[in-house]
């Protein structure tokens, strides 16, 4: 027996309409505040390289992936970030 024409008659279940602290806060806590957080708090829309320099180790280490050559040498992934975070100049007046 073919129950789609009955279903299609009384509707999908409708999905429940989204709650803030249900469903869109824990995304915010878990993907943005840490880095953020700070800066609303002081009223800025802007993370400072502060709170950059805070946080990217902790969140970028693992997101490094050194190939054989790299391995070779001995480079940690630590030392590949800090090159990089060298490398950006915060831009002057800020």
């Amino acid at each position: 027996m073919n129950f789609l024409p009955l279903f299609l008659a009384l509707g999908a279940p409708q999905p429940a309409a989204p709650d803030f602290n249900r469903d869109v806060r824990p995304i915010l806590s878990n993907h943005c505040f840490k880095c953020h957080g700070p800066a609303v708090l002081v009223g800025r829309t802007h993370v400072s390289f502060e709170v950059i320099r805070k946080v990217f180790f902790p969140s970028m280490r693992h997101r490094v992936l050194l190939n054989s050559e790299t391995q070779a040498e001995n480079v940690a992934s630590d030392s590949v970030l800090a090159a990089i975070v060298n490398d950006v100049k915060e831009k002057e007046g800020k």
